[in-house]
């Protein structure tokens, strides 16, 4: 049983039901393995319990028979000493007769009662004993689910603290990459630093070297100027002066000229004897005035040529000049352009300095964010921490409240019951010492009549026998002996167990307790069996299961269960064999195919992918609602009223909503089902179970179908010459829910029937290990199966299970 709401809870939630179901998720593995434990105990004090009842109501009915037996030995003592000669003799002893058996009576009608009162409290008790195991085998289905979900709960905290650690150490990575980047930047910016100091000294030598080039190019400029303008004025007066000495030079030559002309027109005239004297001295005069004038023409020619020397060295001199001019400019553009890389690589030095800022701002801002990010997920994880440990306390308080509830409860019921059983050990007690005395009298009562018989039959034979009929006070007491045996009989037969009543819940009650009457009814039986010969078989309740017949007869010997041999399964992959075997089902037993759609809805709320309500009518079982909630389903009885709203409603036959179940479902709503709600949710669940489902996928989806169910819905796939040849009886048990047979006979399809009687065999398998019965995989450590009797019987009607899940 979970705690019982809080008020907040029943503000929030109306569905107490859901409630309940959602609570499993909030109470602690601890809290509810507590809770199953307590429940063995109780399950192992109630049978502990019922043992006990068993054992005084197996001595009470010994003792109801002796009296039974006591009182047909007075009957036939009467009739023989009716017919005895000395019947008149006892007839004065009939009063006290018939008042010891009137009184045998009574107490052969106490011990009835007393039987039945025993027989009630037996089926009370064993009704406790089938509760406590229906509420252990919920308990642990509980710690099973929340067993999943703090797995579950566990995984996502594992993952959160992995992702936090992933954060972190990206964090970490990144505030080392950001230091190395920081360390980087520091080294690029000092390293810009100490170019840019010495690009502005190199800058600042350049532009001093720049303006002295500059100042020595417009100094040699504007002395080349002078120089040229100096050169060219000279250069002007030189040709100037050469043009004056070249005229000069023509006109001596053109004087030369004619002084030739002359001469030869002189000597050609032939005066040369007239004139003898005079015209040697004009031809000596002419020919000096040659020879002077062929010296000043070359004097003439000498300084024209040293003025063409000079022209053509101070054209030479101008010409460098030019040179070195256009060198200088050279030299200016080519600082020019350094000057101009220089303030690029200065700006690119700048940008990358200002890029290197703002990166490092960028980064520590990053930085920043994470470290905010990894503080926020670790208040929020500490939270969520906090939070789970006072859900964990308020459910474990709660729990020890409810627990310690039940305790005293039980303990109460306990100290009554106890009282009673010590009531009636006094009673016992009380009767056992009457019952001897009465005995010892009756024997005494005997040796002395006998004593008399054999005198009377002694006088008798010497004597002849006279017969006298039996007196009327005779034969009416035999009539009231005949009439009260037989209606001591009659109640001895109708006696019998009465239904078990709705017990309050029983909790736990402390193992180890001993009571003070535990061991009395034994020694009862024992010291009745050794003073009244051995009686009748007692009237006892026919027991539904090997373990109550065991209870109820502990001195039946039956052989020991053992584990279940593992078998060889089939090499071939299972099929789709869910449809088949469910449409035959459902043409034999629909409302077994009615349960065994309730069994296999769980798994669908776990493969439903999201939380809802859904409820399904379902016509040969009734109404009923699926709650689906962290990937886990669970079913419960539909009411009406129920809070909240289902997300959707779908009914039908068993057939028709078949494919909700065992898969198969088609892409719009089945022919035969109506459903009222959200669409999207019948999407949701026909898309769920589009493809067939398997035993494997159930146990994934960790739904316990019930044993029944399962059984009837494999058998109902056998084929019957598979049972060619064989007889057999195989039981099938869950401890806390119920008992099954598979009668398989030759040549026909196996039934399945509840209970068992005579079995070859007999499997004992928890709930949460029926899945791994049926699939052949190894079975959780809490639920291997357990065969009593041929366990090749067992495997054999296994093995037809087998079978059916590879036969399409």
């Amino acid at each position: 049983m979970l705690p019982g709401p809080s008020e907040s809870d029943r503000d929030n939630v109306v569905d107490q039901d859901v409630f309940a179901v959602r609570r499993i998720a909030d109470a602690g593995a601890e809290g509810l393995l507590a809770r199953a434990s307590a429940a063995e105990r109780a399950v192992v004090s109630l049978e502990s319990r019922l043992q006990e009842i068993e054992r005084e109501l197996n001595a009470t009915a010994s003792q109801r028979d002796s009296l039974a037996a006591e009182l047909r030995a007075r009957e036939v003592s009467l009739r023989e000493s009716q017919a005895s000669p000395l019947a008149a003799d006892r007839n004065a002893a009939g009063p006290r007769s018939q008042d010891e058996i009137h009184a045998l009576s009574t107490r052969l009608v106490r011990a009835d009662d007393r039987v039945a009162e025993l027989q009630t409290d037996l089926a009370r008790a064993r009704g406790d004993v089938l509760e406590a195991e229906q509420q252990l085998a919920v308990e642990r289905a509980r710690v099973d689910v929340t067993r999943r979900g703090d797995s579950e709960r566990e995984a996502r905290l594992r993952e959160a603290e992995a992702e936090i650690a992933s954060r972190l150490e990206a964090v970490r990575v990144a505030e080392v990459e950001a230091h190395a980047l920081r360390e980087t930047l520091e080294a690029q910016r000092t390293r810009l630093g100490a170019r840019l100091r010495e690009v502005d000294a190199a800058l600042v030598e350049l532009g001093g070297r720049l303006r002295e080039e500059q100042a020595a190019r417009r100094r040699a400029e504007q002395a080349l100027a002078t120089e040229q303008s100096i050169r060219e004025t000279q250069l002007i007066l030189i040709t100037e002066e050469l043009e004056r000495r070249t005229a000069r030079v023509d006109d001596v030559q053109a004087q030369l000229g004619e002084l030739r002309g002359e001469l030869v027109r002189v000597l050609e005239s032939g005066v040369v004897a007239d004139d003898h004297g005079a015209s040697e001295t004009r031809i000596a005069e002419i020919e000096g005035g040659l020879r002077e004038v062929a010296r000043r023409a070359k004097r003439f020619e000498r300084e024209r040529d040293e003025l063409s020397a000079a022209l053509i060295e101070s054209n030479n001199q101008l010409t460098e000049r030019n040179g070195e001019l256009s060198r200088l400019r050279a030299e200016a553009a080519s600082s020019d352009e350094q000057l101009t890389l220089l303030r690029k690589d200065l700006e690119g030095a700048w940008t990358a300095l200002e890029l290197a800022r703002e990166a490092k701002a960028a980064e520590q801002a990053t930085a920043q964010q994470e470290r905010l990010a990894r503080l926020r997920v670790e208040a929020d994880l500490e939270n969520e921490r906090k939070a789970f440990a006072r859900q964990i306390e308020e459910a474990d308080r709660r729990l020890r409240t409810e627990i310690e509830r039940h305790r005293e409860a039980f303990d109460d019921h306990a100290g009554s019951v106890e009282r009673a059983i010590a009531a009636l050990n006094e009673q016992l007690v009380t009767a056992r010492g009457a019952m001897e005395e009465e005995l010892a009298q009756e024997i005494a009562r005997r040796e002395q009549a006998e004593r008399e018989a054999h005198q009377a039959r002694a006088a008798l034979e010497a004597t002849q026998p006279a017969t006298s009929p039996a007196t009327p006070q005779a034969g009416d007491l035999h009539a009231g002996l005949a009439a009260a045996a037989a209606r001591l009989r009659e109640l001895a037969a109708i006696r019998g167990p009465l239904p078990a009543p709705e017990l309050d819940d029983v909790s736990e009650a402390p193992v180890g307790s001993e009571s003070a009457v535990e061991a009395e009814p034994r020694d009862h039986a024992a010291e009745l069996a050794r003073v009244i010969a051995e009686p009748e078989p007692a009237v006892a309740v026919a027991p539904a299961t090997p373990s109550d017949l065991a209870a109820s007869s502990p001195q039946a010997s039956s052989p020991a269960p053992i584990e279940l041999p593992r078998r060889a399964l089939p090499a071939e992959e299972p099929v789709a064999w869910m449809p088949r075997a469910f449409a035959a089902l459902n043409a034999e037993d629909p409302v077994m195919a009615g349960r065994v759609i309730l069994d296999l809805l769980p798994a669908l709320g776990a493969e439903l992918g999201r939380d809802g309500f859904i409820d399904f009518a379902i016509d040969e079982v009734g109404a009923f609602r699926l709650v689906a909630h962290m990937k886990s389903g669970s079913v419960l009885p539909w009411r009406a009223g129920m809070a909240p709203k289902a997300d959707a409603a779908i009914a039908g036959s068993a057939l028709a909503l078949a494919p909700f179940a065992i898969g198969g479902a088609p892409r719009r709503k089945p022919a035969g089902v109506e459903s009222t709600g959200k669409r999207r949710v019948l999407k949701a669940l026909l898309r769920a179970r589009r493809e067939p489902v398997s035993l494997a996928e159930l146990q994934t989806a960790r739904a316990v179908p019930g044993l029944g169910g399962m059984l009837g819905l494999l058998a109902a796939g056998i084929e019957p010459e598979w049972t060619a040849g064989h007889n057999v009886v195989v039981g099938f048990e869950s401890p806390g829910v119920g008992a099954w047979s598979v009668t398989a006979r030759a040549g026909e399809r196996p039934t399945v029937t509840d209970g068992y009687e005579s079995p070859d065999a007999v499997i004992t398998v928890a709930a949460e290990g029926v899945i791994a019965l049926f699939t052949g995989a190894a079975p959780p450590a809490s639920a291997v199966p357990m065969v009593t009797g041929d366990p090749e019987a067992a495997n054999l009607v296994l093995g037809w299970l087998d079978r059916v899940q590879r036969t399409a």
